[in-house]
């Protein structure tokens, strides 16, 4: 039976040791380089379009739902209002 180090496990991926080590070498300037080529990949396969779009919905979402619980707490006929349950 053989052992298998942690570096192996993820052989053929982008988290080995030694990509890891690669990626620590690199100058500021190679990272930022790398940065924006893959950020204008993300434009140009549509990525970063539906990635706004999703964050949009969410967002209104957001805004949807706080606007209905603000008016819920303002509405004099809440259910569970402290003037009806006193009575």
């Amino acid at each position: 039976m053989s052992t298998t180090k942690a570096d192996d496990l993820w052989r053929g991926t982008s988290d080995t040791g030694s990509a890891v080590r690669a990626r620590a070498a690199t100058t500021p300037a190679q990272r930022l380089e790398w940065l924006e080529e893959s950020l204008l990949l993300a434009q140009a396969s549509g990525a970063l379009a539906r990635d706004r779009a999703r964050r949009q919905r969410q967002a209104e979402e957001w805004a949807r739902l706080a606007a209905a619980s603000a008016k819920a707490a303002t509405s004099p006929h809440t259910s569970g209002s402290s003037t009806e349950a006193s009575r």
